[in-house]
């Protein structure tokens, strides 16, 4: 009987009712209640929280993505200040659709969502994620004008490297190679501008390490989870304890038993600890960044550490270079994501009080270049096709 009843609840919540957005928020709350078969507005709202329930939102956030990326997914929801609700597709298209979300909606959303990760507090301008993997970011009309503003980024799947293999962002040749970086010790910067799939790219490299491995990903909002890997933890920053930064998490992080310590998205002093990590013996390091080309990562890491640290230019840099990361490249090409670049930090110079950096190119979009590879790269390579050229 109480399977029974389990399974009517299961239906229930794939099955939401039809919400279009023009009614008030309070008409949909009775069709949800009718649907549920309640009276208790208070046990309807805990419900939808639970479930994380996006209203109007719902069909694209339910729409099917296939076994791999398709270009017509739904990446990004954008509701700007005329209220109609904008999609984003995976090849770059947008789609203005008749959809309109009033302000009414938007709010009562964005506390739904907050509710769902147990929190009561909306912040204004607020960036969180919820358990159904998705980010939003919400300002309210003290900022936006003349209505509120809200986009929502959506998480599409679990990617692994076979996944992105298929969907043509690199070729087998190189896919192999990611496979093996990603088992080996070396550090890893997954580099790119907005959009272009920096996380996806991050997420299925975790994928590819030893399930054994104990990973701690520190990230702002969090997007993946590695269930495959039993000891694996993702921490990230909480709306509530503004107090708490990434530098904290990254820091408690070091103090776990971590095998690796992995880096949602660099955009703060938080790089000057991971960059401590790394020299301090934590191996197989990953983060992203958002940069055109491998040097601007490099550059962008240097400046973002010399916001968390007192030491001089030449001394992080002198920590990045030991770290010696290799920096994997995502980027668009005719509405399609490549990795377009792989280069490997192997020096830097000073020249006029500046550091400059020098990479290796490992891809340059067309072939690999194994030859270019360091020899501290290659011992960490699981595999002897690695060696050197002669």
């Amino acid at each position: 009987m109480q399977e029974a009843g389990s399974k009517r609840q299961e239906a229930r919540d794939k099955n939401p009712p039809t919400i279009t957005g023009e009614e008030p928020v309070e008409e949909a709350l009775k069709k949800v209640m009718a649907h549920l078969g309640t009276t208790d507005r208070q046990a309807a709202v805990r419900h939808l929280a639970r479930v994380c329930w996006a209203g109007p939102l719902e069909p694209w956030l339910r729409e099917p993505d296939g076994s791999a990326e398709s270009p017509r997914s739904v990446v990004d929801l954008e509701v700007g200040n005329g209220g109609t609700v904008v999609v984003r597709r995976a090849d770059g298209a947008l789609q203005v659709t008749e959809q309109k979300l009033s302000p009414e909606w938007i709010e009562f959303l964005v506390k739904l969502w907050r509710l769902n990760r147990g929190s009561e507090r909306v912040t204004d301008p607020l960036t969180a994620s919820t358990s159904r993997l998705f980010r939003f970011t919400y300002v309210s009309a003290r900022h936006s004008v003349p209505r509120p503003s809200l986009s929502v980024r959506l998480r599409q799947r679990a990617w692994t490297l076979h996944d992105l293999q298929g969907s043509g962002t690199f070729d087998p040749e190189v896919g192999d190679f990611l496979v093996r970086l990603a088992r080996s010790g070396a550090n890893v910067l997954v580099s790119g501008g907005s959009g272009a799939g920096k996380t996806a790219v991050q997420e299925a490299l975790l994928r590819a390490t030893a399930e054994e491995e104990r990973i701690l990903v520190v990230t702002m909002e969090c997007e993946f989870l590695l269930p495959e890997h039993p000891r694996s933890v993702v921490w990230e920053l909480s709306p509530d304890r503004p107090e708490v930064t990434m530098s904290d998490l990254v820091s408690q992080a070091l103090k776990s038993q971590p095998d690796r310590i992995v880096v949602g998205e660099v955009r703060g002093g938080e790089a000057a600890t991971w960059l401590y990590a790394l020299n301090a013996g934590v191996r197989g390091g990953m983060i992203t960044v958002h940069a055109n080309a491998p040097v601007e990562a490099l550059d962008k890491m240097l400046a973002l550490a010399r916001l968390g640290s007192d030491w001089p230019a030449r001394e992080l840099a002198r920590w990045l270079v030991a770290a010696r990361p290799v920096v994997v490249q995502v980027g668009f090409e005719d509405r399609k994501r490549l990795i377009t670049e792989i280069g490997e930090c192997v020096g830097f110079t000073e020249r006029g009080g500046e550091v400059h950096f020098s990479v290796a190119t490992l891809f340059d979009g067309r072939q690999l270049h194994y030859q270019a590879a360091s020899d501290e790269l290659l011992a960490q390579l699981p595999a002897k096709r690695w060696r050197k050229e002669t």
